[in-house]
């Protein structure tokens, strides 16, 4: 079964305090991952599994969210793109020095990967990276980076590298504010999952505008603002 969630104050909180919340997010500071690691791996079903393979995309490895699914003897294949500065204040990607057989430098567009690779995949905070790579809203460049689209290709990917009845998880952050909303309310990931064959039905139904005014949604300010939504899915 498909379904969406919502970052909310309550369960970061919650996820905070809690065992799991500390095992997959450390003493880094409070901020969405508390969310969104806790919630991927429940909502991947994998804490009483063990020996998948799994794809993390871009991952950040100054968590601990890596090394907890390794732990567990997981078989883990890491990719991102090389590593360079985004714009003035941004830098991210694979360090050449660092690669491996299980990190490689890859576009998630393009996958060198064979068909039906893995069990579970999770790409935590990148397609929003993808749909616009830049952090920095005066960013002349922005009219030609921002592709409302851009996701597409991504999830097609995602998929086609899937096991059947494997389980992508994802999460994506939603910008807003006077600077953001006008790009970011191009961008229907929604729609974007329905095209690549990933439907939600009708009770993953969002309204957007609603999510950003009610006071009980977790609103980052890093980059932003910007809301966090989880998806997980499951290939037929």
């Amino acid at each position: 079964m498909n379904f969406r969630a919502l970052a909310t104050k309550s369960a970061i909180e919650a996820y905070r305090d809690s065992e799991p919340g500390k095992a997959l997010c450390g003493e880094k500071p409070f901020g969405s991952r508390h969310w969104e690691y806790p919630w991927a791996v429940e909502a991947s079903g994998i804490l009483e599994e063990r020996g998948l393979d799994i794809l993390d995309v871009a991952p950040d490895f100054t968590f601990p969210f890596t090394r907890f699914l390794e732990a567990r003897g997981h078989r883990m294949v890491y990719i991102d793109l090389e590593k360079r500065q985004w714009d003035s204040g941004t830098q991210w990607g694979m360090d050449p020095g660092d690669l491996s057989e299980k990190c490689r430098i890859m576009d998630v567009r393009n996958m060198v990967f064979e068909d039906n690779v893995f069990d579970r995949i999770f790409c935590i905070s990148v397609l929003e990276h993808v749909v616009c790579p830049t952090q920095d809203p005066t960013d002349e460049r922005l009219p030609d980076l921002f592709d409302p689209l851009g996701a597409r290709p991504a999830l097609r990917e995602l998929k086609r590298c899937l096991k059947p009845g494997g389980r992508l998880v994802l999460t994506v952050d939603l910008y807003g504010g006077p600077f953001w909303s006008p790009w970011f309310e191009q961008w229907d990931i929604f729609a974007d999952l329905e095209a690549e064959g990933f439907p939600l039905g009708e009770e993953a139904r969002f309204d957007r505008k609603r999510a950003f005014e009610d006071p009980e949604t977790f609103i980052s300010r890093f980059h932003g603002p910007y809301i966090t939504l989880g998806f997980s899915l499951e290939k037929e």
